[in-house]
This record gives structure tokens, sequence and C-alpha cells, in this order.
């Protein structure tokens, strides 16, 4: 596994850290890995299944998906005829407008049945075509882009800000607490505790807000953390259970095998 799929030298200028690509006919479009930019892919032509930590799409023409930075992913071609466009791009490029640093998710799916799909892709294309464009103030117009789309992920409370997100989701607490403390034993009534909620109530108003459960959502970061870790190549899985928060070696397989389908070992293997 790849930990770094998109390398600094791909930034053609180091001073503007955006970078494009296109990808055509082959049977894997990029192996596991993640970095610290965030990506944007959308399927031109054909069929494509996107994995990302623990959840698995079928994206087709015109579905697009965001990925988080640091966030695992991969994607394999379903059709012999594929072709997919990507975007990266480093959040600093505009960290002045746009905190990165409090994100919902490893991923937001836009496919064509999302109202949102139309108004994504067409941003999308503008900073695609900039890009390879390379015309007049294209920088200023892939930039322009880039906040269109953060705008969006800021408004349907993706990206979490003061003036939005940050505000309205109240679990917000209870996610910072799990990403602090995920490699330890986390009990939903302690997560409940710190918003003076009982569990019941606190777990309705979590899944509510976040799509999964409390314990499903412990589950999934601590895999997501866990791949990261075997993308390293430098610890055993009994090293990997103990640092992600699970029980015990045999409880991390026991997990993985029924997230992923497949052990840790066979995993690393399938996607070294």
């Amino acid at each position: 596994m790849q930990k770094n799929y998109f390398k600094y030298e791909n930034y053609t200028e180091h001073s503007f850290p955006v970078y494009s690509s296109i990808r055509k006919d082959v049977k894997t479009l990029f192996t596991s890995h993640f970095h610290k930019d965030a990506e944007i892919v959308k399927v031109i032509k054909g069929t494509i299944k996107v994995s990302t930590g623990t959840e698995q799409y079928i994206l087709s023409e015109n579905d697009i998906i965001f990925f988080s930075p640091f966030s695992v992913h991969r994607a394999e071609a379903e059709t012999v005829e594929v072709e997919t466009h990507a975007i990266t791009f480093d959040p600093d490029i505009i960290k002045k407008d746009v905190d990165y640093t409090h994100i919902r998710d490893s991923h937001l799916l836009f496919d064509v049945k999302n109202p949102l799909n139309k108004e994504v892709s067409e941003i999308f294309d503008s900073i695609f075509d900039a890009y390879w464009g390379k015309k007049g103030a294209y920088k200023l117009r892939i930039t322009s882009g880039l906040l269109m789309i953060s705008a969006l992920l800021t408004e349907c409370n993706f990206i979490l800000s003061d003036d939005s997100g940050l505000k309205k989701l109240c679990t917000l607490p209870a996610i910072e607490y799990i990403k602090k403390n995920y490699n330890s034993e986390i009990r939903v009534a302690e997560l409940a505790e710190l918003l003076n909620f009982c569990p019941e109530h606190f777990t309705r108003i979590f899944k509510k807000e976040n799509k999964k459960t409390p314990v499903e959502y412990i589950t999934d970061y601590r895999i997501g953390e866990a791949l990261k870790l075997l993308s390293e190549n430098k610890y055993s899985i009994s090293e990997i259970a103990n640092m992600t928060g699970f029980s015990s070696s045999s409880h991390f397989v026991k997990v993985f095998r029924q997230k992923l389908n497949t052990t840790p070992g066979k995993y690393y293997k399938q996607n070294n």
C-alpha cells in the first residue's frame, strides 16, 4: 500500500499545490493510499468501485466523490472502458477562508441522485479545464472553484465552521473525544455524559446527525486508523490492534473481516 499516492513532486509549482490527473482504461485506478491533501474524483466514462475505509460504492458516469485529507481510499474499474478525472489540492491553499480541520467523515458522495451533483460537477469541470488549459488567470479560477466547492461542503455541514455546522452539530464534542481517544476503551455512556444526555437519547441524536450509531462511528474510525498503520508496514497485527483500541488482535481481525471481507494480512498483501 502506498502511504502517499500524491507526492510533493506531483505539484508542478510547490507554491500552488494543486494537481490533476486523468486515468483511462486500467483495472486499478488507484491503489489504497492516503495523503494530507483533499481529493475530488469524477467518473467520466464507465463504472468504478470505490473503497473508503469500511465502505464501498459503485460510481457511474458523472458521479463525484470527495475524499477528506488523510482518508484511506482506492478505486478499481468495473468496466473495460473507464475514465476518471481527479483534482488533488492542499487545503492550505485556501486556509484563510476555509478551515479543513473539522470534517465530519472521510468522504462525501455526490452521485447523480444528489441534488448538489450538477452544481459540484460544473465547478469541478471549471477547475479541471483551468488546470489543463493554463490560460489567463487560471490559478485564480482554480482557487475560486475550490472555494466554491468548500462553501458547498460547509453549507451541507460536512466541513464544520463556527457560523454553520459547528453550532448546529451538537454531537461534535463526542466526535472530537472519539478522535482523541480511539486507542482507548470508549463507552457510549461517557460520550453521553459529555452532552448531559442519557445514553439512549444520545445514541438517537448521534445517529441522526452522523448517519451511524456511536459504536459504528468508533469502529469505523478505528479501522480507518488501522489501515493507515498497515500501510506503513512497521507494526504487527497485535500492535495495530492495541494502537487502535481493539481489545485483542483476534477481536481486531474479526471486526476487520466483518467490515472489509478480508483479514488485515491479506488486505496488506493485496494492496502493497
